[in-house]
């Protein structure tokens, strides 16, 4: 998040940080009227308008634009800077949460929750020789051998039909539900 605004008032409400940014805008195009452009008194109000618009979409992302906003391209953009900015943490958070939330299923075993068919029910399908898929990986029996097919296509060796156990399955499936993809990937 954001280091709190150059706001002199100190106040982190959507109108207070829209009627700074603003302020301080104008007084940055007073400065280019003046032919100050570049001055460090000119760039000062250019950085103090962009911090404060791109705060206010940084802690307001789901409210609208204030109009206080909406009539300077760099103010339109500092906004939604911001905004874009907490999206990305919300997204990043989400992701995270449920990356989490399926390595504690996968650690239950909690199979049913994940979508996944239960080990022994891969394990006693891959003994009857059906090709089945799983988190985008097939699998599939030849001859004493498994073997499996990332989601990019990529053939990999699974095991030893015969030595294949409900634990080398397990693994398997925990390795999906935490995004492990197996064999070679293409990035």
């Amino acid at each position: 998040m954001p280091t709190p605004s150059e706001n002199p008032a100190g106040n982190d409400s959507l109108f207070s940080l829209a009627l700074y940014a603003r302020c301080e805008s104008a007084l940055m195009w007073l400065l280019v009227t003046a032919g100050e452009v570049g001055s460090p008194a000119f760039n000062l109000h250019r950085r103090n308008a962009f911090d404060a618009a791109m705060r206010a979409g940084y802690l307001y992302a789901d409210e609208s634009q204030p109009l206080l906003l909406q009539d300077n391209c760099e103010v339109i953009d500092a906004w939604e800077y911001g905004v874009a900015l907490r999206q990305r943490e919300q997204q990043d958070a989400q992701r995270l949460n449920g990356q989490e939330r399926r390595a504690a299923l996968a650690a239950a075993k909690d199979w049913d929750a994940l979508g996944y068919p239960h080990p022994e029910a891969i394990l006693a399908g891959l003994r009857a020789g059906r090709h089945l898929c799983v988190a985008g990986h097939e699998l599939y029996p030849d001859g004493e051998c498994v073997f499996f097919e990332n989601p990019y296509n990529v053939p990999g060796a699974f095991g030893d039909l015969r030595d294949l156990t409900v634990a080398h399955v397990e693994e398997f499936l925990t390795d999906m539900a935490r995004g492990v993809e197996w064999g070679l990937v293409p990035h």
